[in-house]
């Protein structure tokens, strides 16, 4: 299968341009290269929530104008699609930072609500948003997709529950700045998208924001980790699509060769 990345810088309170900016990169994507399979966008793509205000105006329903034009895209050009996140409204008058699986005919097959909110490093994301409860595959024509968002990938028991329940790859949308307070987190992005693939063997695709976001400035470098935790896609800096193609007999290859799944001890895990 074939997936596509789509970096871009999002823009806050500005949830036509960035729809616009989806839209257009949307077909440069499936007209870039062909048997496009899968089109992924990054974390808060039509916009990150700043304010309690801004929260209660921005969010959307599931069946708001943001998914439903992306629905349609979606089935415009039969290709499966991750929209990247978005504000899905909350009953409490809050929202869910909300990451969506579409198919090749719009429907939404399923959606995850992130689960690890960024209360770190200077951001306290829960002061706006509702946290998720759920782990998430996704059963697409692939096999099960597991998802995660950004600050999950801190989590190696997240990923590795989805692996274990048997995601045959993991996406993750990202809003990773480089970091105001030195060291940058750069290197931290490098090293657990690597180790999330390798320790799980299995693919991981992540896709970043690119940019200055409320003054902070995610970087970039959306990827295909494969199950070796080799890099094989890198959109490095900038506005950017990058195409991978996913090879699930190579996955089976390495999991047979490695073979940490079949030699997990999980009876002398307990301390």
């Amino acid at each position: 299968m074939r997936i596509a990345l789509c970096q871009r810088t999002t823009y806050t309170e500005n949830k036509e341009k960035n729809i616009k900016e989806t839209q257009e990169m949307l077909d440069r994507a499936m007209h870039g290269c062909n048997d496009v399979d899968l089109v992924m966008f990054p974390e808060c793509n039509y916009g990150e929530v700043t304010s309690s205000r801004m929260a209660a105006s921005y969010a959307e329903p599931m069946d708001g104008v943001y998914i439903t034009l992306m629905q349609e895209q979606a089935a415009k050009y039969k290709v499966n699609l991750i929209p990247g996140s978005f504000a899905e409204k909350a009953e409490n008058g809050r929202c869910y930072n909300t990451l969506p699986f579409l198919n090749r005919q719009g429907k939404v097959l399923g959606k995850y609500r992130k689960i690890h909110l960024a209360d770190s490093s200077g951001a306290r994301e829960s002061d706006l948003l509702e946290a998720g409860h759920e782990l998430k595959l996704v059963d697409t024509e692939f096999g099960k997709v597991g998802l995660m968002v950004c600050y999950d990938m801190r989590f190696p028991e997240m990923a590795r529950s989805l692996a274990l329940a048997g995601a045959d790859f993991i996406c993750a949308a990202a809003c990773w700045p480089a970091g105001l307070v030195l060291p940058p987190r750069v290197s931290h992005w490098d090293i657990l998208t690597k180790a999330t693939a390798l320790y799980n063997l299995t693919y991981f695709v992540v896709c970043n924001v690119y940019g200055e976001v409320k003054g902070s400035f995610p970087f970039g470098c959306s990827r295909v980790v494969n199950p070796w935790g080799d890099v094989i896609a890198d959109c490095s800096s900038g506005t950017k699509i990058v195409y991978a193609d996913i090879d699930f007999e190579y996955q089976k290859w390495v999991r047979e060769e490695v073979a940490t799944f079949r030699n997990r001890r999980p009876d002398v895990y307990q301390l």
